[in-house]
């Protein structure tokens, strides 16, 4: 466990001072150095026993609790590996029924810091607790990354949230301010279930935006406790064309690298139906090109996913 590892607890987390955010969609935060310190250091602590002012969040059921208790020897799990993690916030969103409905939260549930200068993954977290996100599509609460996930059953990474639209998740606009790089969601299911019982998130303020060995930890700190995630967010690279049809890919590669070179545009990628998977797609990495090796961590991260009807511009 790294020193500069920071571990919250429900409680230990709602007894700290935290000022209320202004989350005006129009006003950014006064995110100073002093709102958070890096030397502010605060162990675990996991009391089921719910803050005053969050008595009106219910959990779903008698198996809730006993599903909270396995998430959180699981966060134990990733806490004892956080040398891995490089700047790190990871959160858990969790159903709860609050004012009579069913929502998403992150209020109240455990979650991990690892980072050196933790200010602005301290001031995210903060700002997430700020929101509730719609379980269903047709419902009036607001959605987000965590909505997409639990709904769709099926994660989503993010590694460059500069590109990321407001209306995919309220809280860019303040991702953007905090300089987080990229965000990762992992749906959560039992080993042998289909319902999503709630997301991971990840975010990041650091530039290594593949989150390969991420995604492996957490899903060895699930399946620790008889839990698991989607098996579809890192894909092996597979041939899945024939020959006459490579041929075309090839043309179509062609034609990107002229068009980049010539108006020196950094990536082309060219997305297709993915084979391991109905309705999803993914990069077809033999007609991208890439004209800017800076953008190269970029093309790697977006080419091991895939993307599900209703996620991202490109599928839609």
């Amino acid at each position: 466990m790294d020193d500069h590892t920071t571990m919250f607890g429900s409680i230990k987390e709602n007894n700290l001072d935290f000022g209320s955010p202004n989350l005006s969609s129009s006003t950014l935060l006064d995110y100073s150095p002093s709102y958070f310190t890096s030397t502010d250091v605060f162990m675990g602590c996991f009391d089921p026993i719910v803050s005053p002012e969050e008595t009106d969040m219910n959990p779903l059921d008698d198996y809730q609790e006993v599903f909270d208790n396995r998430l959180i020897q699981a966060f134990e799990n990733l806490y004892q590996g956080c040398e891995v993690f490089t700047d790190l916030l990871v959160q858990l969103w969790l159903p709860v029924i609050r004012h009579g409905k069913l929502v998403l939260t992150t209020v109240n549930k455990s979650f991990i810091i690892t980072s050196s200068d933790n200010t602005n993954l301290l001031n995210y977290r903060e700002v997430s607790k700020n929101y509730q996100f719609a379980v269903e599509y047709d419902a009036t609460e607001m959605i987000g990354f965590p909505s997409h996930v639990f709904m769709n059953k099926f994660p989503t990474c993010t590694p460059d949230l500069r590109v990321v639209a407001e209306g995919d998740d309220p809280r860019v606009i303040y991702a953007k301010k905090l300089h987080l790089c990229g965000c990762l969601n992992l749906p959560v299911f039992e080993l042998d279930g289909g319902t999503c019982l709630g997301v991971v998130e990840v975010a990041t303020t650091s530039q290594k935006i593949n989150l390969r060995d991420e995604f492996e930890n957490i899903c060895k700190a699930l399946e620790a406790v008889d839990l698991r995630s989607s098996e579809f967010l890192i894909h092996p690279k597979q041939k899945v064309f024939s020959e006459p049809y490579d041929a075309v890919l090839a043309e179509i590669q062609d034609v990107l690298r002229s068009i980049c070179n010539t108006l020196n545009l950094p990536l082309a990628q060219t997305w297709g139906p993915y084979e391991g998977r109905s309705g999803t797609i993914s990069v077809i990495e033999s007609a991208s090109y890439v004209f800017d090796t800076e953008i190269l961590g970029f093309f790697e991260a977006t080419s091991s996913q895939q993307l599900v009807s209703g996620e991202g511009l490109i599928i839609r």
